[in-house]
């Protein structure tokens, strides 16, 4: 036993600094996927920055200590909270989702929290540091602190403009050693804002054989097509109106419209859609709608869209969309709209089509329900890449591990104003093509074959 804690101890070090921490989103999983690999050779603890109250646990392989302002800017703080969670326009009580002044407000609140985590990190002496979100300009301060010895690395887990535009995170960016990011389009976004080359890791999706085994029990018998959508609850109001395709229980009622003539005689069977928000779950036969108990995990979502002739995806999340990359593990074919994180995952594998608006997106689903041939060779193609990349839990430790001890580039100037890397200058690192370029959002290009946006319209 003696041999075993010296070996512990003579591990590495790491600490996670992090705005969020067990929100079980999809930011939390490809934060949690990185943090895994690192504590496969490294003893690694998490410093929360944005925590109401103090305090110190362990959380399987990782030790937890919530930081919280001082004492007496916690009112402040309160107030500000409060007031944002109190107005109608409130989206999130996020940072990057607050009005200037309540951002400038908290900024300076929440510095005291990057200086405790300072503190921490200088104590630990660790041999690299993980910033995770979108770290506020008092991280230049911590970095400032560290010795050359120590990795920086920030993983920003976004694509949203607002969060990577606030000040201070350009800055951030450009000081550390490396740049993680979990897909294209967040790669695309970080070069374009700040000028910054970033290294798409991935994230790493466990599989659960289980979920071949049988389809769903109102599900099973006949070929079925799965809207999926954000977890906004509105009732039972996008049923009684199918017009409201915007919401998924609108996008479902709008495809079962679509298929409803299909009978026995076309050699179809009765096609059935269903549309899973959240945890809610509506099954549409022959045009009617039945809601059915919650969907109470993720294998049983797992199940449903592993059965799927077509997976449809209409607000699959803006960082990874989980549920279009489940759906290809499991060899569905997915349909998402053009210029989204979904549509780039279904540019990249070939496993899908995708269209610019919801009437395209019915057409498309429309089309695979009444051709099994093609779902599943574009299906076969998306389970392959899928596999390849999200699924293989060695090759994402191996990109995290490369990207982690790249050769340091913080002492690299930030590019000049004007100069090509800079945000917003074409020719910056990683700088997305353009529009009616091959492989630009938009493009129906896949990987060996060209997909044709469906030329069917269709009335709401």
């Amino acid at each position: 036993m003696v041999g075993d804690a010296d070996a512990v101890a003579a591990r590495e070090r790491a600490i996670v600094v992090t705005d969020r921490w067990d929100e079980g989103d999809e930011a939390d999983l490809a934060l949690r996927s990185v943090a895994g690999v690192l504590s496969r050779s490294r003893l690694v603890d998490v410093l929360v920055t944005s925590g109401a109250t103090a305090g110190h646990h362990h959380d399987g392989a990782f030790d937890v200590e919530v930081l919280t302002a001082d004492p007496a800017d916690t009112p402040t703080r309160a107030v500000v909270m409060e007031a944002l969670a109190a107005s109608s326009a409130a989206v999130s009580p996020r940072r990057w989702a607050l009005p200037a002044p309540a951002d400038t407000i908290l900024g300076g609140v929440e510095a005291g929290t990057w200086h405790q985590a300072g503190a921490r990190i200088a104590a630990a002496e660790p041999a690299l540091v993980l910033l995770a979100g979108a770290p506020p300009a008092a991280a230049l301060d911590l970095i400032a602190g560290l010795p050359a010895s120590t990795r920086v690395v920030a993983m920003p887990l976004t694509a949203d403009e607002r969060r990577l535009a606030r000040d201070g995170v350009t800055a951030v960016l450009h000081a550390v050693d490396a740049v993680l990011a979990t897909n294209p389009a967040e790669v695309a976004h970080i070069a374009r804002l700040t000028g910054v080359t970033a290294v798409e890791v991935g994230v790493h999706l466990p599989g659960n054989p289980h979920s071949r085994r049988e389809p769903p029990a109102m599900l099973s018998g006949w070929p079925y097509a799965v809207v999926v959508g954000a977890a906004r609850h509105v009732g039972d109001e996008a049923i009684a109106h199918p017009e409201a395709a915007d919401d998924t229980f609108g996008m479902g009622a709008w495809l079962a419209g679509r298929l409803a003539p299909a009978s026995p005689s076309d050699g179809l069977g009765p096609l059935r859609i269903a549309a899973v928000r959240g945890r809610e779950l509506a099954v549409w036969e022959r045009g009617r709608a039945e809601l059915w108990p919650v969907v109470a995990s993720r294998s049983d979502l797992w199940r449903i869209l592993a059965f799927a002739r077509v997976v449809v995806a209409v607000d699959p999340g803006p960082l990874l969309a989980r549920s279009v990359l489940e759906s290809l593990l499991h060899a569905t074919p997915v349909v998402a709209r053009t210029g989204t994180v979904a549509a780039a995952h279904l540019q990249a594998s070939g496993g899908g089509l995708w269209a610019d608006d919801d009437a395209g997106m019915v057409e498309a689903a429309a089309l695979l329900m009444e051709d099994a041939d093609a779902a599943e060779r574009l299906g076969l193609a998306g389970q392959a890449w899928a596999e390849a990349r999200f699924g293989d839990l060695d090759a994402f430790a191996g990109r995290v591990e490369q990207a982690c001890r790249a050769p340091s580039r913080r002492a690299a100037p930030m590019p000049a104003a004007g100069e090509p890397g800079t945000p917003g200058v074409p020719g910056a690192p990683g700088q997305p093509g353009t529009q009616g370029e091959p492989g630009a959002p938009g493009q129906h290009r896949s990987p060996g074959e060209t997909v044709r946006q469906p030329t069917r319209t269709v009335a709401p």
